[in-house]
């Protein structure tokens, strides 16, 4: 993966660019599923759109609120990874959670914890595949390891899952 790395050390490259990378990378649902040849890695927000601002809690380790990334999916979706940049140069421990359902009813379905150790770190990590139902809203929030609330930027990626199959 090392256009990954080169993608995501240049400020001005999108995150989403290193998308490639990230499905070659990731390999099967638990149910002996897999991405089908030649299926698209999709974003939301949508690519070429910019990743949604996200912002902590100004208490330390405390999540920040939800940021929608999408209203309603189209069809049922696989989340298979994320994408994260951080705008602050003291953070180290963040959490990405992905939740699932109305605004202030979110069902956690997924907590992702990364290390960055400068300002403006971006990774993009598959994730264990979270399905989510068609028509449903997702969104995000972040905690980390500041006593301030700090920003960042969040993608996420997915495929629909008609563009799964088994092997």
């Amino acid at each position: 993966m090392a256009g990954l790395a080169a993608s995501l050390a240049v400020s001005t490259t999108p995150i989403t660019d290193a998308a490639q990378d990230v499905l070659d990378a990731i390999a099967t649902l638990g149910s002996q599923k897999r991405i089908k040849a030649g299926a698209a890695l999709l974003t939301y927000p949508a690519h070429p759109s910019v990743p949604q601002s996200v912002q902590s809690s100004a208490s330390a380790n405390a999540f920040g609120a939800y940021v929608e990334m999408v209203a309603a999916t189209a069809a049922e979706i696989v989340i298979v990874g994320i994408a994260y940049r951080r705008n602050v140069g003291s953070v180290n421990a963040v959490t990405v959670r992905i939740g699932q359902g109305a605004p202030a009813s979110e069902v956690t379905r997924a907590d992702i914890w990364l290390h960055a150790t400068n300002s403006n770190d971006g990774v993009v990590i598959p994730i264990p595949w979270t399905v989510v139902a068609a028509g449903a809203r997702v969104a995000v929030q972040v905690s980390d390891d500041q006593a301030s609330a700090n920003t960042g930027t969040v993608a996420l990626l997915y495929v629909p899952t008609a563009d799964l199959e088994a092997f």
